[in-house]
């Protein structure tokens, strides 16, 4: 089977998934057993010919979005972890460190509850005007985080850039696989997850240098020029085909904004309660029991509607039952909770506890950075 980014067609030999098509072999072969269609021509251009074919776009413009794509993949990962060596700093212009826990929070909240809507959109939505509106979205939670005069200001900005990145990390892969040949999509692929990797490792020792030399703002107003570039990058270069016609009140339907609107106070609440019972130490308290009792009920109430949508879900039934979907997200999982506890504490553990800089602390970490490069590339390659 050949996977292309075409529109939508009557022939009964495709069967659409979204922004890409998958055509079954059959008018192919026939069309190659018509002696009419022998060329040596077709003979010599080999695999490479066909692949090329399979892409949306060729020569520049493809190197060029991608490029745009693994900037926003860059970012994203960056304000992750980024903001752990400069921690200290930041609670003492602000003077409020009872607030600390949720600089990461707001934007781990933002991006667990509207990654799977923002998923949906670019399924119903044109998928360039999807990824440059979240990445727009990045861009002024950004800002506002390094133009923060207070401590809420700082955390709705985190919000703010939670929601856009939620966007940037669920559609940019697809815009990699998409743009990609058939024969080179794991190196792109490998490409994009090599810059997160990199951005989530390398983002303490920048925030550190920040710190020490400039101001803790750089560690957000850094996220300004490389997002610019894949705005523009990807709205002049980046023109997908439609996947999805009709009005755009039947589009908003099928985004299953009643599944969002359980899914995103079930998530809030999860770790909201997670939270609180870190924070206090007591997690038998009320509020906590509490938290935990409303997030399984939301939680229930969430698969039960999924159920009731079918395969127009904002989580479709029949992905949940493949097998590589499950045990990928379950390796995400892990994978990603704990290169993400140890990139985020291990700054902070060094400071606060071995009594190093902000740079020192984030240089300590760069073995991890050139392990989690090899082995990236390594595995992209394989």
């Amino acid at each position: 089977m050949a996977f292309t980014a075409m529109p939508r067609s009557p022939n009964a030999n495709s069967q659409p998934t979204g922004n890409i098509i998958i055509e079954n072999d059959t008018d192919a072969d026939a069309q190659a057993l018509d002696p009419r269609d022998a060329h040596p021509k077709d003979e010599e251009s080999g695999a490479e010919g066909q692949a090329d074919s399979d892409a949306t776009l060729r020569g520049y413009k493809r190197y060029a979005v991608a490029l745009g794509v693994c900037f926003g993949a860059l970012m994203m990962s960056l304000d992750i972890s980024i903001i752990g060596t400069a921690l200290p700093s930041i609670m003492s212009e602000f003077g409020d460190s009872t607030n600390i826990a949720w600089y990461p929070a707001a934007f781990t909240l933002a991006i667990c509850a509207l990654t799977p809507v923002a998923g949906k959109m670019a399924a119903v939505f044109p998928l360039d005007v999807v990824y440059s509106s979240f990445t727009l979205i990045f861009l002024v939670g950004s800002i506002l985080c390094g133009c923060a005069p207070t401590n809420n200001a700082f955390i709705a900005g985190r919000a703010i850039a939670g929601i856009g990145a939620a966007g940037v990390a669920s559609n940019g892969l697809t815009i990699l696989v998409t743009i990609a040949p058939a024969t080179k999509k794991p190196a792109f692929m490998g490409m994009g997850a090599a810059c997160f990797g990199i951005g989530l490792i390398v983002a303490p020792i920048l925030g550190g240098a920040f710190t020490d030399r400039l101001t803790w703002r750089w560690c957000f107003w850094i996220n300004i020029p490389f997002n610019l570039i894949t705005l523009v990058v990807v709205s002049f270069f980046f023109r997908p085909q439609q996947g999805r016609g009709g009005s755009v009140y039947g589009r908003i339907k099928c985004l299953d904004l009643i599944g969002c609107l359980i899914f995103v106070p079930g998530i809030f609440m999860l770790l909201l309660a997670m939270q609180t019972g870190s924070e206090t130490g007591v997690w038998n308290s009320a509020t906590v029991i509490g938290l935990f009792a409303g997030a399984g009920i939301t939680m229930l109430l969430f698969v039960a509607w999924q159920w009731h949508r079918g395969d127009q879900a904002m989580i479709p039934g029949n992905v949940i039952k493949r097998r590589t979907v499950v045990f990928t997200c379950l390796f995400a999982f892990t994978h990603m909770g704990a290169l993400t506890i140890a990139s985020y504490y291990l700054p902070a553990w060094f400071q606060a506890i071995q009594g190093v800089g902000p740079l020192d602390s984030g240089v300590r970490i760069l073995p991890t950075v050139i392990t989690q490069i090899v082995s990236t590339m390594t595995a992209s390659g394989v």
